[in-house]
């Protein structure tokens, strides 16, 4: 082999590496994104809230007028914002 066709196959290798690096990435992004999603609306968390005992997250709007979850079906007590997911859907997003 020449040193062009060795330089030529080591750049190859490197895509081949690089492609499937894009693609857990990808794959990682949407995973990510799933988890930030509201089971309620299907979008991407606004003002979350994170309801007791279940520990389930919604917007806020999601569950302003229910008294279960509306994922489990569970009565809640109480409704608490989370900022945790609310900062991680903001740097998503952006």
């Amino acid at each position: 082999m020449s040193d062009i066709e060795t330089r030529i196959k080591v750049a190859e290798l490197k895509e081949e590496k690089i492609n499937g690096l894009l693609t857990q990435l990808d794959q990682i992004m949407t995973s990510t994104e799933n988890n930030l999603k509201c089971y309620s609306c299907m979008n991407m968390f606004s003002d979350p809230q994170v309801l007791s005992p279940c520990g389930h997250a919604f917007c806020k709007k999601c569950v302003a007028s229910v008294d279960s979850c509306p994922q489990c079906d569970k009565k809640f007590k109480e409704k608490a914002p989370v900022k945790l997911i609310s900062d991680l859907v903001t740097k998503y997003v952006y």
